[in-house]
């Protein structure tokens, strides 16, 4: 997740797309890997293992996209950066995920199913908005059942400090 004044100006772009759209709001996020299985106690300590793996790194917001997809209804598309994409292999590695499909990191800025006119709208608008850049120092798990106003963060896992050599 951005923090600070990169957080707040997704925040709110996410709030007014949901409000004018009537869809959910959620928090800015990167997902780094999603359907995770395993109770929670289990995922909770193979997320320290992984965030013990991964030093912080940057992430550059790109290129507005859409998808008819409901979780990727229009996006932010993530520069794929050795970092970026090295920790979404590491994090499919601690938890025994298969390769499955290639992971395009992102950032949603609305979920729903809108007609493609109204994605290009949208995207038409946000142009200036989101050629953002933060540090990525962290991970949280969230607890992603049920819709987006269900969905809460069970931890934060710092990465682990850079190495000096």
């Amino acid at each position: 997740m951005p923090i600070g004044e990169v957080y707040d100006r997704l925040a709110q772009v996410i709030i007014e797309l949901g409000h004018k759209y009537q869809a959910p709001v959620f928090e800015p996020h990167v997902t780094l890997l999603a359907g995770i299985p395993g109770p929670e106690e289990l995922v909770v300590g193979q997320c320290h293992r992984l965030a013990a793996m991964v030093e912080p790194y940057s992430i550059q917001l790109t290129k507005l996209d859409q998808l008819d997809e409901f979780y990727r209804c229009v996006f932010v598309r993530v520069l794929e950066t050795a970092p970026v994409m090295e920790t979404n292999l590491k994090a499919r590695d601690v938890f025994g995920l298969e390769q499955g499909l290639p992971h395009m990191p992102h950032l949603s800025l609305l979920y729903g199913n809108f007609p493609e006119a109204t994605k290009r709208q949208i995207i038409h608008g946000l142009e200036d908005s989101c050629d953002l850049k933060f540090q990525a120092e962290s991970m949280h798990l969230i607890d992603g059942r049920g819709r987006p106003p269900d969905w809460h963060r069970v931890r934060e896992f710092a990465f682990r400090a850079p190495s000096l050599s």
